[in-house]
């Protein structure tokens, strides 16, 4: 077998390309000749049905209008989570998505007045508050929504009614 027909088999092993995030290469040596070993280290994610691909995660916009506490469980039922945002990107991003309708996202401050956490409990470096928020308007505005604009603000999580936008990890696959 020819050189030639040598690197075609080898082509054709993978018989569509494989797309990664990034690849380790290490020569390694083999029978006096070197050879070179490449390990795929960050595929790109996949989403499925109604779900939207960001950054390696899937995200899920439900425009029917429910309390904090019922977005929480709708995106339970599904095996997610309401969204935490962690960028300005991924917040303009979430922001396009929501069809021109207001959304939970999963931040609060149940556990203590003026501290949010993510319900997922990521990191909670970024906000992207609307002018004059969050303000605790009367007590009790505990859940964040994200508004048209793509500001946030503080909502009573039991009166507040409006859709939702859960987040998961995104399927990874080689392809």
């Amino acid at each position: 077998m020819g050189n030639a027909d040598m690197n075609t088999e080898v082509c054709n092993t993978f018989p569509t390309p494989i797309e990664a995030r990034f690849i380790r290469i290490q020569p390694v040596g083999w029978n006096n000749h070197t050879s070179l070993r490449f390990e795929i280290l960050k595929c790109k994610g996949t989403c499925s049905g109604n779900w939207t691909y960001y950054d390696d995660a899937c995200y899920y916009v439900n425009t029917t209008l429910m309390l904090f506490d019922e977005a929480v469980s709708m995106c339970e039922s599904m095996g997610t989570i309401l969204t935490s945002i962690h960028t300005q990107a991924e917040n303009d991003f979430v922001q396009s998505m929501k069809i021109g309708i207001e959304a939970w996202i999963g931040l609060h401050d149940r556990t203590q007045e003026g501290v949010f956490e993510w319900l997922d409990e990521t990191q909670t470096s970024y906000f992207r508050w609307s002018t004059y928020q969050p303000n605790n308007a009367n007590g009790g505005q505990d859940c964040v929504n994200m508004l048209y604009t793509g500001g946030w603000a503080d909502q009573p999580c039991a009166t507040f009614e409006s859709g939702a936008i859960c987040k998961k990890i995104a399927d990874q696959t080689i392809y």
